[in-house]
């Protein structure tokens, strides 16, 4: 299955963590040697984890309704020799433009796994809590956390590049659904930046970014300097010398 809910809850663990260090705070009302610890005990009693007895978590969740999905390979052909991929350049052509943030499948060895799953799949998730157990307050931090994750997360890999993102259309809870705005964003020490769009086309606007995102880490004068032949690169300004230099 494409979409598994045990792969959810692993980007509903990263959100959560998320918030509770940096809005809800939780380690702060620990002592500072304790805090991480604080968290990871907060963290493993809401979701579950392996410390102390290995005690369950009070979120359930469930994946149904997955529509057959579409596959579609990283490479119009596929090579065993990596060399022979990367030098004939052969990107699936939808996907060529998004190679920047796609790179590591450059690198693979089987051919199963340059596959991806084609935008327009559809699935329902849903989830219940241990109600003998968990609190009001971890039921807000669910919540919170369900509506960050639908704002800005995604499923699979490559999530923070855009990769995997999905439109929650409908919810039991309008809240979850409900457009984060600059001031909820910045109430969790992060800050929003919006950029108007005209095309109506997710996906589109998605390549928009990654081109922008490419072009400040590497295009030339802006993230490395001019190559002094051609074909090869200029250094990174990024890079940064950590050898120790006279005053």
């Amino acid at each position: 299955m494409p979409v598994r809910a045990a792969a959810i809850r692993g980007q509903l663990r990263f959100w959560w963590r998320l918030l509770a260090k940096y809005k809800w705070k939780l380690q702060e009302q620990e002592q500072e040697q304790e805090q991480e610890k604080a968290l990871r005990k907060a963290e493993f009693a809401l979701w579950g984890g392996m410390d102390g007895n290995g005690q369950a978590g009070l979120v359930f969740l469930k994946v149904s309704d997955v529509t057959s999905p579409k596959v579609i390979s990283y490479f119009k052909e596929w090579r065993k020799n990596k060399s022979e991929r990367i030098k004939h350049q052969n990107k699936n052509d939808k996907l060529s433009a998004c190679s920047y943030v796609l790179f590591a499948m450059d690198n693979v060895d089987e051919e199963e796994k340059t596959k991806l799953i084609d935008e327009g799949s559809q699935w329902t998730l849903q989830w219940r809590f241990d109600e003998t157990r968990i609190t009001d307050e971890q039921k807000h931090q669910v919540h919170e956390t369900l509506r960050w994750w639908a704002n800005f997360g995604g499923i699979g890999a490559r999530t923070r590049r855009g990769c995997g993102a999905f439109e929650a259309s409908e919810c039991s809870l309008d809240e979850i659904i409900k457009p984060l705005t600059e001031k909820d964003v910045e109430a969790a020490g992060c800050r929003l930046v919006r950029q108007a769009d005209t095309s109506s086309k997710p996906v589109e606007s998605w390549k928009k970014a990654v081109a922008k995102l490419r072009d400040f880490r590497q295009a030339e004068e802006i993230g490395r300097n001019k190559g002094d032949n051609p074909p090869i690169p200029g250094r990174s300004r990024w890079y940064r010398n950590l050898m120790p230099c006279a005053a």
